[in-house]
C-alpha cells in the first residue's frame, strides 16, 4: 500500500499548477505530473473526445504507450467504455468490481492495461460534459499490483482537489469559447470580400461566430435568414461526418426578385480541438450581372464604353475596330443584358463596374 506523506503541501501545489491551466493541453503537463505524485507514483492519461468522436491522447506516462497500443479496434472492445457511457458526468468514477474482471479477460487488457501495469485504475470527470461527448476531456489514473489499489486516503486527495478541477474546468471551456471565435473571425477574414460579397460562420452546434449585416438584407430578398442557411449546412455537416474524406465544399444558389444568391458552404476542420467551423460565402449576383457573364470580351469592352457614354463612332476610334463592328455588338449587348434602349445598357454597364 501507497503511503502519502505531506499531502497538505502536495495538495497544494497541485492546485497551483491548476491555477496556471487556461488549455486541455496544458493539463498534461506540471499539474498531471503533480498529481500523480501526490497520489503516489500513480501513472496516468489525459484524453479528450474530438468532433467525429474519436479518443485523443493528449499527456501523462501512459500517452505514448496508448497511442502505440491502444487502436481503434481495441477501443471498440474495452469494456470501460460501456461503463462510462452509462454514467452521468461527475468528479470521481471509480469501476466496479465487476468491471474490472471484465476488463481483465479483454483484448483491451491483453494489449495495453497489462503492459502497462495498469491493474488498478479510476477516473477523473472535470467537465459536465457526457463521457465521450465532442469536447469532453479526463483523466485516467492508474496502479501496478505492487502498487496496490487506489485507497481512502487517495480518494480523499482527489475529492479536495475537485474544486479546483471545476474551476479549472470552466477556465478551459471559456478559453476554447474565446479560441471559437478568434478562428470563426479569421476565417471570416480569409475569405473572398467586396461589395457583392460576405461571410457566415458557424460551429458545429450552430451557433452564429461571424456575420456581415448586408446579409441580412440580402437573405430577406430571397426569404432566408441565417437560421435557413444553418438548416442547410447541418445536412452538408451529416454528410461530411459520414464521409470524413468525403467533398468539404457544396454550392446552393437561391433566386429573388432582384438578384441570385451563391452560396458556397466550406468545412474549416483544423481550428479546435473537439469541432470544426462551417463557413458560408454569400455571393449576390444581380440577374444583369448574371447576364452580363454571358457577354463576350468585346462585348464586355463595348459596354464599357456605353456606361462612359460614347457614341458608336467614339467607340469604333477607341477600340480600333469598324463602325459596323460596333453596332453588331451593341445589338448583341442590348440582347444579352435583356434591355431595350442604350440608355439602359449603358446604366446597368454603370453599375456593375461598382
Amino acid at each position: 500500500m501507497v503511503v502519502m506523506n505531506d499531502t497538505t503541501a502536495r495538495l497544494e501545489a497541485v492546485e497551483r499548477a491548476l491555477h496556471e491551466v487556461l488549455t486541455v493541453d496544458e493539463l498534461g503537463g506540471a499539474p498531471l505530473a503533480l498529481l500523480e505524485d501526490a497520489l503516489g507514483s500513480s501513472q496516468s492519461l489525459l484524453y479528450a473526445y474530438g468532433f467525429q468522436g474519436q479518443p485523443l491522447m493528449l499527456g501523462g506516462r501512459l500517452r505514448e504507450r496508448a497511442l502505440a497500443d491502444y487502436g481503434p479496434e481495441i477501443f471498440l472492445r474495452d469494456p470501460l467504455h460501456p461503463y462510462m457511457r452509462a454514467k452521468s458526468p461527475r468528479f470521481l468514477l471509480r469501476p466496479d468490481g465487476h468491471t474490472h474482471e471484465e476488463v481483465a479477460r479483454s483484448d483491451a487488457y491483453a494489449a495495453f492495461y497489462g503492459p502497462a501495469e495498469a491493474d488498478h485504475y479510476l477516473g477523473i470527470w472535470p467537465t459536465s460534459l457526457p463521457y465521450g461527448a465532442p469536447g469532453m476531456f479526463g483523466v485516467f489514473l492508474a496502479r501496478s499490483r505492487r502498487s496496490g489499489t487506489f485507497d481512502d486516503r487517495a480518494l480523499d486527495v482527489l475529492t479536495r482537489l475537485e474544486p479546483a478541477f471545476r474551476v479549472m474546468a470552466r477556465r478551459v471551456a471559456r478559453v476554447a469559447r474565446l479560441e471559437r471565435d478568434r478562428a470563426a473571425l479569421l476565417a471570416a477574414a480569409g475569405e473572398p470580400r467586396g461589395p457583392r460579397a460576405a461571410t457566415l460562420v458557424w460551429d458545429a452546434l450552430g451557433r452564429l461566430h461571424a456575420s456581415a449585416d448586408v446579409v441580412s438584407a440580402w437573405l430577406a430578398e430571397c426569404r432566408l435568414t441565417p437560421a435557413t442557411l444553418w438548416a442547410t449546412a447541418q445536412n452538408l455537416l451529416s454528410d461530411w461526418r459520414r464521409h470524413v474524406r468525403g467533398p468539404s465544399r457544396w454550392e446552393r444558389r437561391y433566386r429573388g426578385p432582384e438578384a441570385e444568391l451563391s452560396v458556397s458552404f466550406a468545412i474549416r476542420e483544423d481550428v479546435c480541438l473537439a469541432e470544426p467551423l462551417i463557413v458560408a460565402i454569400v455571393e449576390r449576383v444581380p440577374h444583369a450581372l448574371a447576364r452580363a457573364r454571358d457577354l463576350t470580351p468585346a462585348e464586355r469592352r463595348v459596354l464599357g464604353e456605353l456606361a462612359r457614354g460614347l457614341r458608336n463612332a467614339d467607340i469604333a476610334d477607341e477600340l480600333g475596330v469598324s463602325l459596323d463592328t460596333v453596332k453588331t455588338h451593341v445589338k448583341h449587348v442590348l440582347a444579352k443584358l435583356g434591355v431595350a434602349s442604350r440608355a439602359e445598357a449603358a446604366l446597368l454597364g454603370a453599375t456593375l463596374d461598382d
